[in-house]
């Protein structure tokens, strides 16, 4: 029985020896296997890596190859080719703020140099020195002016504005800014019927006194643009929402402007614009505003028979807990920041 077991053990004596050969071998295999299916798999991480790193500030315009064969590194590179468009979106904006803003800024410091220049050449009179410092004052407030409206602008936009969110009699809102409107009509010389269609309380949801602001932003372009006729202001409520809106028989706005007359310095008629005392900011300080409010701002209009501006809000609940429309400190609830 012995005899006759010998060659398995031979056999198995064998086998055990080639394994002690084989398995290094594949185990070595296997790693280079691995490691060649791991680089494999990483080359493409390595090349969207190495084209993201190679993008710099003037390369914003380039997008990353989105490479095939793997749907998670394609995800990936698009989600980088989006970001990138939004990064240079907001870069040229700010390009163009920042070219738009140098100009205008310009514009009136030109003027002070040159009425400071024209009152040091030579000799002038008392009333001649009266008139040229008035008109540099004029340039002063019309530069404070812009300043103060890009600033707010920048807060606007960097969340640093608190806003009330809480309930306000729409209506309340509009009659004064009617009465602002009538004595600005007289200020400029428009000879302008301004009125307000009959209308119970609408109550709505934000901040009073952002909400002056917008309207009298619209109610300012319409004196300005309106030198006849009438300016009406209207309230309106559509389910979930309430309108407070500003028309006027002005000239209209053409559709070519209409999408872009809330554009920061937009100007439809450049020199009239300026000759009227508007900075070009007004649009764009009422819509941010509105929409920090959670509202927003629709224009009809038509060329030659006048434009109808509204700002659309939160509506607030028909009987509101808060009596008060303006809301004193202790009543303007959470701030939006």
């Amino acid at each position: 029985v012995v005899a006759s077991r010998e060659p398995y053990l031979v056999a198995l004596g064998a086998l055990a020896a080639a394994a002690a050969l084989l398995l290094p071998v594949a185990a070595l295999s296997a790693r280079r296997g691995a490691r060649h299916a791991v680089v494999a798999a990483l080359d493409p991480l390595e090349r969207v890596a190495a084209e993201t790193r190679a993008i710099g500030p003037a390369d914003l315009g380039k997008r990353i190859a989105s490479p095939t064969g793997q749907a998670e590194v394609t995800e990936l590179a698009d989600s980088i080719n989006r970001m990138l468009e939004r990064v240079d979106r907001a870069h040229r904006a700010l390009e163009a703020f920042t070219a738009d803003a140098s100009h205008e800024l310009r514009t009136p410091l030109t003027h002070l140099r040159a009425q400071v220049q024209w009152a040091s050449a030579e000799e002038r009179s008392e009333p001649q020195m009266r008139e040229a410092l008035m008109a540099m004052e004029r340039e002063l407030e019309r530069t404070t002016k812009l300043v103060d409206e890009l600033l707010l602008i920048a807060r606007g936009e960097n969340q640093q504005l608190a806003l009330a969110h809480v309930p306000f009699d729409l209506r309340m809102v509009v009659d004064e800014v009617k009465e602002i409107t009538e004595a600005m009509g007289g200020a400029l010389d428009r000879a302008v019927a301004v009125r307000v269609e009959p209308s119970e309380a609408v109550w709505a949801l934000g901040d009073s006194d952002r909400t002056r602001h917008i309207l009298l932003n619209l109610a300012s372009n319409a004196v300005r643009y309106t030198p006849g006729g009438s300016i009406t202001f209207a309230l309106r409520q559509n389910g979930d929402v309430v309108g407070a809106s500003v028309r006027d028989t002005g000239p209209g706005i053409a559709p070519e402007h209409v999408e872009r007359i809330f554009d920061r310095f937009f100007r439809i008629d450049q020199s009239r614009s300026r000759e009227l005392g508007g900075t070009g900011l007004g649009l764009a300080i009422a819509r941010l505003f509105a929409e920090l409010q959670g509202g927003h701002i629709t224009v009809e209009t038509v060329p030659g028979a006048g434009s109808t501006f509204t700002v659309w809000l939160p509506a607030a609940p028909p009987h509101p807990l808060t009596p008060s429309p303006h809301g004193g400190e202790g009543e303007r609830g959470r701030s939006l920041q």
